[in-house]
């Protein structure tokens, strides 16, 4: 049986790293994304700002933990 050479080693990690690259950029970037979106809202917020919850429950800000 022979050895595997170097571009045949290269050729079968091909496919898995391209996998890899695909799944970066449809799940892991855009959730990074919207973490940092996430934490630049709540950086804005200030005592007496009015939200509205993710379950569509209107409040004020009364207090702020760092």
């Amino acid at each position: 049986m022979g050895s595997q050479t170097g571009g045949s080693l290269f050729g079968s990690f091909l496919p898995l790293i391209l996998i890899f690259f695909v799944f970066y950029f449809i799940v892991i970037r855009p959730q990074q994304k919207k973490g940092k979106e996430r934490k630049q809202m709540i950086s804005a917020l200030k005592k007496g700002d009015q939200i509205i919850t993710s379950g569509g429950i209107y409040g004020m800000v009364v207090n702020l933990k760092p």
